[in-house]
């Protein structure tokens, strides 16, 4: 496993997961994709939504989850959802998430003995012709609520002319973790 501190974070762990639900796998005639509009953003007290072209495109759970905050919806120009939340053999397993281990405390399982991922703050969030997307900062918390990490993630849907040519949802999520105040994760 790496050792980071402060000082050797000088990038931070920063990971990008880029997925792309295709409607078909025909290729699209450009003549008859639909006009690119601009996608809207939608806060709740527990969720982020962002629809394009009048459908909607994602859901993100932030509040009301009992380990980590996660994507339940990630749909596709059909409006199909390609995600499981939960499923019966993996319920530790939530639609589209991010969880490692940290300091030998488990965030991807969900006990007793596993940390959460604190919801903070929402940030950044904005919208325009070219995609919608919002920020999230996290705290990493043991089983005993000691704060050991933080993350700072950010998630875009992508829109516009080529985005509707391909028929396709795009989306991008970036996270950065790293040392919560002082010291070191491992």
């Amino acid at each position: 496993m790496a050792h980071l501190d402060k000082q050797s974070l000088a990038p931070a762990i920063a990971m990008i997961f880029c997925l792309a639900a295709v409607a078909s796998a025909i290729a699209a005639d450009p003549a008859n994709a639909p006009p690119a509009t601009v996608p809207t953003i939608t806060i709740d007290p527990e969720t982020v939504t962002i629809a394009t072209s009048s459908r909607v495109a994602v859901r993100y759970r932030y509040a009301g989850v009992p380990f980590k905050p996660y994507m339940d919806e990630l749909r596709s120009p059909a409006g199909v959802n390609i995600l499981r939340d939960a499923p019966h053999d993996h319920l530790h397993h939530h639609g589209l998430m991010f969880a490692v281990g940290v300091n030998d405390v488990s965030y991807w399982e969900e006990s007793d003995k596993g940390g959460k991922q604190a919801h903070s703050a929402l940030k950044d969030v904005s919208a325009d012709a070219s995609g919608a997307g919002f920020g999230e900062y996290l705290i990493w918390q043991t089983p005993a609520k000691e704060s050991v990490a933080s993350e700072s993630r950010s998630i875009r849907v992508h829109a516009g002319d080529q985005i509707d040519k391909l028929r396709a949802t795009l989306l991008t999520w970036s996270t950065t973790l790293g040392p919560h105040a002082s010291g070191s994760v491992t």
